[in-house]
């Protein structure tokens, strides 16, 4: 079972808010699952594909399946834009403004420069904007 302190403890050694109340992580970190470098893994055994990674965290088991869109998917925070997904029927991952301006960004131009288009709405579900 998911609490609180589960989830604030998996934020604070790096994941975020989403792959931290997520149930397969969880598993994961009870059976001891590692990847083939060592490192902590859930236990779909795949790359969820987060919104960076042109995804919609599509592996993802938990308390936020029906409103990944409501909170930011870094910080947990209430989301006022969202990510449009680049996978066909994808779900839109909610993100606030402070982690838009301050992660989703900057990592978004990184994406951008190694030819990878990223996609923002500047409202769950109104018009497109460019980040």
């Amino acid at each position: 079972m998911l609490d609180n302190k589960k989830i604030k403890d998996a934020m604070n050694v790096g994941l975020s808010f989403v792959c931290a109340a997520c149930t397969r992580w969880h598993d994961g970190v009870e059976k001891g699952v590692k990847d083939h470098e060592g490192d902590q893994m859930c236990t779909h055994f795949r790359v969820c594909f987060g919104p960076m990674s042109g995804g919609s965290f599509d592996y993802y088991n938990g308390p936020l399946s029906t409103s990944l869109v409501r909170f930011c998917y870094v910080c947990g925070n209430e989301a006022d834009k969202a990510i449009e997904p680049q996978v066909p029927n994808g779900k839109r991952i909610g993100c606030c403004s402070s982690c838009f301006n301050t992660v989703v960004l900057k990592q978004a131009r990184d994406k951008r420069a190694n030819g990878c288009p990223i996609t923002f709405t500047s409202d769950p579900g109104q018009n497109r904007v460019e980040g």
